[in-house]
C-alpha cells in the first residue's frame, strides 16, 4: 500500500515532536510540544504515513520556516529554512526524503522564495537534492588563562549588563536582525529561532546573556573545580556587535571571567575574523574543526543572482543544470541563447557561487564547476566574490 503524504496540522504536533526526538535522540517535554504548537506554521510542514500499519504511523516528516538571508551588496532576500527533516529507520531508502525535499521546494516557490537552505545535522545527505554548502563554520577553544586582549584593544565594559536572555528576546532579536541585514551569509533570526538557538545543554549548566547597548554576548558556564583550582568551561553561543567598539567590549568582558579555562565556540567566531589579532597570545586561540554549515539551493536563479551586487564590471555566461543561459553583469541579469557558456555550474554549486565564499576555483577543483579557460575561472573568482568570507551564525 502507497505511503500517504499530507500537510500537518494541530492534530499531528504530539507524534510529529515524538517522531522527530526519537530520530534526533531527545526527548520534548510537554512545554517545549506546546512551544512547537505555538511557533511552527504547520501549513509548511509535509508528513509521510503508512497506511499498511496499524494506526498509519508517521514515517516521515520535514518542513519549512519563512527566513530571510543576507546576500553581497549587501541584500536581503526571502528563503525557506528546511528543518526537522527524517524518515523514520524502519524506511529508508523508499523516496522518502525526496518526496519530501520536493514538496519543500514547490513550497517555497509558493511562498516566493527564491533559495531555500538548510544547516545539516550530517553532511552526506543533501547535495543530491541540490543544496550546496555555501558557508562554513569555525569551531575554536581559547585557553582562557594564557591569554587577553591587547591593551589598545580594550574596551569599556560598564554599560554592558548581565540579564536573563529569556525576558530580553525583543531587544536581543532588534540587534540581530540590524546585524545580519549588514553581513553576508546571515540567516534571519524571530524569536521563536533564538529560543531554539540561544537554550542551554546541560542540567548543571548555567546561561548568562551580556546585553551592550549595540551588542549582545550570550554563553553557557559548564562547572569544573578541579579540586580547587577551577577551570570552568565557556561555551559561547552567539556574540553580535554593531560597531567594533561593541565586539571589543564583549570580548574584553568574555576573557575576563573568573574562574574560566576553556572557552569554546562553534558558530560565534567568523572564519577569517580578525580575533586573533587582538591577543595577547594568538597561539591561546585554537580552530579545532572547519566544516559546512548553511547548504543553500537556488530555486529561482534569475531572481537571486539580480538580487546581490559583484567586485568586478564584467559579465559572465552561466549555463544552469536545466541548460538555461544566463549573462550576468554590474547592471543585471537576462537569458542568452550564446552558445558556449563561460561557466557550467552543477546544482550544488550554484548556491554557493551565489553567496561568493566558496570561489569558483574551489568549485571547478571539487568538480561542481566547469570553466572555459583558466583566463576565465579568475575572472569569475574576481566576480562573484565576497569578502569577510559569509558567515551564518544561526541554526535551523
Amino acid at each position: 500500500m502507497a505511503l500517504i503524504y499530507t500537510t500537518a496540522t494541530g492534530d499531528d504536533v504530539d507524534e510529529l515532536c515524538e517522531f522527530d526526538g526519537r530520530n534526533f535522540g531527545f526527548r520534548m517535554e510537554a512545554d517545549e510540544i506546546e512551544w512547537v504548537r505555538e511557533n511552527f506554521d504547520l501549513d509548511r510542514f509535509v508528513v509521510a504515513r503508512d497506511p499498511a500499519l496499524d494506526g498509519s504511523p508517521m514515517v516521515g516528516a520535514a518542513g519549512n520556516f519563512g527566513l530571510e538571508v543576507t546576500l553581497p551588496g549587501p541584500t536581503v532576500v526571502p528563503m525557506a529554512g528546511v528543518t526537522w527533516v527524517s524518515v523514520a529507520t524502519t524506511h529508508r531508502r523508499q523516496g522518502i526524503a525526496a518526496r519530501m525535499m520536493a514538496w519543500l521546494d514547490n513550497d517555497a516557490r509558493a511562498h516566493g522564495e527564491p533559495l531555500i537552505g538548510l544547516t545539516a545535522s550530517e553532511g552526506g545527505i543533501y547535495e543530491r537534492f541540490g543544496y550546496g554548502a555555501a558557508t562554513v563554520v569555525r569551531a575554536v577553544t581559547i585557553d582562557s588563562r594564557r591569554v587577553e586582549l591587547l591593551e589598545r584593544f580594550r574596551a569599556d565594559t560598564s554599560s554592558i549588563r548581565f540579564v536573563d536572555h529569556t525576558e530580553h528576546y525583543p531587544e536581543i532579536c532588534a540587534i540581530f536582525d540590524r546585524y545580519r541585514r549588514q553581513a553576508v551569509g546571515q540567516v534571519s533570526m524571530p524569536e521563536f529561532l533564538a529560543q531554539e538557538n540561544l537554550r542551554p545543554h546541560g542540567p548543571s549548566s548555567r546561561m548568562v546573556c551580556a546585553l551592550h547597548p549595540e551588542g549582545f554576548a550570550v554563553w553557557q558556564v559548564n562547572p569544573d573545580w578541579n579540586d580547587g583550582d577551577p577551570r570552568h568551561g565557556l561555551r559561547l553561543w552567539m556574540l553580535c556587535g554593531l560597531t567594533d567598539e561593541a565586539q571589543r567590549a564583549l570580548w574584553t568582558l568574555i576573557l575576563s571571567t573568573d574562574l574560566a579555562g576553556e572557552i569554546s565556540s562553534r558558530l560565534a567566531v567568523a572564519p577569517d575574523g580578525p580575533l586573533p589579532y587582538f591577543l595577547t597570545n594568538p597561539r591561546a586561540l585554537k580552530t579545532t574543526h572547519i566544516g559546512d554549515h548553511l547548504w543553500l539551493k537556488v530555486l529561482d536563479a534569475k531572481a537571486a543572482f539580480s538580487a546581490r551586487s559583484y567586485r568586478t564590471d564584467d559579465a559572465l555566461v552561466v549555463e544552469l543544470p536545466d541548460g538555461d543561459k544566463l549573462r550576468i553583469t554590474v547592471d543585471g541579469v537576462s537569458s542568452t541563447r550564446r552558445r558556449r557558456a563561460d561557466l557550467i555550474v552543477s546544482e550544488s554549486a550554484v548556491g554557493p557561487l551565489l553567496l561568493g565564499g566558496i570561489s569558483a576555483s574551489v568549485l571547478a577543483a571539487g568538480g561542481r564547476l566547469e570553466a572555459a579557460s583558466p583566463a576565465m575561472l579568475r575572472r569569475a573568482d574576481a566576480f562573484f566574490g565576497s569578502s569577510p568570507t559569509p558567515h551564518c551564525s544561526v541554526g535551523f
